[in-house]
């Protein structure tokens, strides 16, 4: 399956708002990072993009977000997030009312991470994309995602590829949960699996509900 681009995937200088790659500028002192994040803790940003920033500066970000309600847009891939990273992520999602983009792909969240953004998943009603690409959740992570998806009713698209759900009872439990997941929740657009956990099928499925739903609204 090919992998579609990220929409929450930013670049510098391209929109009023938006912080894009890190790069050495500096002013009084502080370097490009350190602007990015004054910028989020005065609610200046909504378009935020962050690749391997060292974890003390991701901590000082964390801690910038803390009732944030500017970002719109957020992609932190490539940065070696783990679960306590993604702990503070969720926490965050739990309180935040503006976010709809959040991508966190191809870094380290393993299973007790990906449960606790489940847990931010079944009260948040803002984020409408999600990447966790390539990280670590294994198949109880995926399968406290398909029980929280069954609560959410924002979520529109949501990759788990590349998450070593490995084992063949695994790869069994994942297609089956997701048919069953399709069933109850409506609103999801694109939920993006590897191909022997049935991503082939489920994409199937969705490409047919888009339809129906492009022919309502056309």
């Amino acid at each position: 399956m090919v992998r579609r681009p990220f929409s929450g995937v930013f670049t510098s200088g391209q929109h009023k708002g938006v912080i894009g790659s890190n790069n050495n500028n500096e002013e009084d002192g502080l370097t490009y990072v350190d602007l990015k994040i004054r910028s989020v803790s005065n609610g200046e940003v909504e378009n935020l993009s962050l690749q391997d920033v060292a974890p003390s500066k991701l901590r000082q970000l964390q801690n910038a977000m803390r009732g944030n309600n500017t970002l719109v847009k957020l992609n932190l891939c490539q940065n070696k997030l783990g679960n306590f990273e993604a702990w503070r992520l969720a926490s965050f999602l739990r309180q935040n009312n503006s976010l709809t983009h959040l991508n966190i792909m191809m870094n380290r969240i393993g299973t007790s991470g990906v449960k606790m953004f489940a847990v931010a998943l079944t009260v948040n009603k803002t984020l409408v994309e999600l990447d966790l690409y390539n990280n670590k959740m294994g198949w109880e992570g995926y399968g406290a995602m398909a029980k929280a998806l069954k609560v959410n009713k924002t979520l529109r698209r949501l990759d788990l590829r590349l998450n070593k759900t490995s084992t063949v009872a695994a790869k069994f439990d994942v297609k089956q949960a997701s048919v069953d997941l399709l069933d109850i929740n409506t609103s999801i657009r694109f939920l993006e699996l590897d191909p022997f956990e049935g991503g082939d099928m489920i994409e199937e499925i969705l490409y047919h509900r888009r339809q129906v739903v492009y022919a309502l609204h056309s």
